[in-house]
């Protein structure tokens, strides 16, 4: 739906963070949510974790796949990054961001300063600053 209304210049994405399962029930209709993604949270309470995340480094690379999949079906010439992710998982996928010309040192997120409209992919032109640009 969103492509049908709108060409985005870039999209980011990230799974729910800063919540445990007990935050996420009280702020959520679990029932609107999906259910692998409610028991995987569930499971997860009381588990070691890093970056306020909750949800195993194995379910993230599960749903990036899933998204990933989606965005280079519906529009395989928009480019996508994470948005805030350990650097691991950026290197799991790094395959799959070079094709957008995105990396995890040199990328454009829609909530940067370098947010502003073809500052990436196929439409940006060279008189556009990227944050490659301010490389020392």
């Amino acid at each position: 739906l969103l492509f049908a209304a709108a060409r985005p210049d870039v999209i980011t994405f990230e799974t729910i963070r800063f919540l445990d399962y007990a935050q996420m029930r009280e702020l959520f209709d679990l029932d609107l949510l999906d259910g692998d993604f409610v028991l995987t949270m569930q499971q997860a309470q009381g588990k070691p974790h890093g970056q306020g995340c909750e949800m195993p480094d194995d379910y993230r690379r599960h749903v990036y796949q899933f998204v990933i999949a989606e965005l280079e079906r519906v529009s395989p010439r928009t480019p996508y990054a994470f948005c805030r992710e350990k650097r691991d998982l950026w290197e799991h996928f790094a395959d799959d961001f070079a094709r957008h010309g995105q990396h995890p040192d040199d990328y454009v997120c829609n909530c940067g300063p370098y947010s502003a409209p073809c500052t990436v992919g196929p439409e940006a032109t060279p008189r556009q600053l990227r944050p490659s640009a301010f490389a020392p």
